[in-house]
């Protein structure tokens, strides 16, 4: 039998992630209900623009709302159907994710690998050994702070003299991610925004010109295919660059813990 589900990709938050569409899913389980009444009850606990996005398009005089879904909410609702259908389609899902898994590195991956080995390194050597003397004297709530002011410079370093810019998610999980402070790549767009560098217009986050201008921050065309249609879309990208890469850690782990000192006390 010929899978009616054709697995795409939508951009949420400046990254591309797998998708189905609603619909096609609404077709294979065999519904007989209407599919409007179907898809808003499944996505009650569901959050658009997380989760799933809408897309609307015209037939014949009708209007008509599509469903985009990640593949993570796919194969939930696929198995809150509690049937056998459902579980196929679910299984259907998993086995893609599996066969689609990327098989090396990314360059920010290596990254994290190369200056988690380099603390050891310098560990072993002892060549933080004034660091590590004033460790032993302060609370753990400074230790912590000393090693993510560390990891951060180590980080700068690797990129200076780089001419490049990467997307500001994986920028997020990079540099923020493996620290005792975590600042990941759902939580980095808000405190740009709220530090003043970042605004959201039409879904999709833009920096303001005066950033743009200093060089840190740069917006890029992206050309891709509908997902659906297969037609060349094109959008814009938001990515932190090198002088951003360097000047700002600082700046946003000050603000950030300011932020929950001044609502946690």
């Amino acid at each position: 039998m010929k899978d009616l589900i054709t697995i795409g990709q939508i951009e949420l938050d400046g990254q591309e992630v797998n998708s189905v569409n609603s619909r096609d899913i609404h077709k294979e389980l065999g519904l007989n209900s209407d599919f409007s009444t179907w898809i808003k009850k499944q996505l009650e606990l569901f959050v658009e623009d997380v989760d799933y996005i809408t897309l609307t398009k015209k037939v014949e005089r009708q209007i008509l709302i599509e469903y985009i879904l990640t593949l993570d909410t796919a194969k939930h609702i696929a198995m809150i159907q509690r049937n056998e259908k459902g579980m196929e389609i679910r299984q259907r899902f998993i086995d893609y994710e599996n066969n689609n898994k990327p098989k090396t590195l990314t360059k920010l991956e290596t990254l994290k690998l190369a200056i988690e080995s380099e603390e050891k390194y310098q560990a072993q050597l002892g060549v933080n050994k004034l660091l590590v003397n004033k460790i032993d004297t302060i609370s753990e709530k400074a230790k912590a702070l000393t090693d993510e002011i560390s990891n951060l410079d180590e980080a700068r370093t690797h990129y200076a003299g780089e001419d490049q810019s990467i997307l500001i998610g994986e920028f997020a999980k990079s540099i923020f991610d493996f620290k005792a402070l975590r600042i990941g790549p759902n939580n980095i767009f808000k405190v740009l925004n709220d530090m003043g560098y970042l605004f959201k217009r039409n879904n999709k986050w833009l920096p303001h010109q005066r950033f743009q201008d200093q060089d840190l921050f740069v917006v890029r065309p992206v050309t891709y295919d509908h997902p659906h249609t297969g037609k060349p879309q094109v959008t814009t990208q938001t990515e932190i660059t090198t002088k951003g890469i360097e000047t700002l850690p600082a700046k946003i782990i000050a603000f950030v813990k300011e932020e929950r000192k001044r609502i946690y006390g």
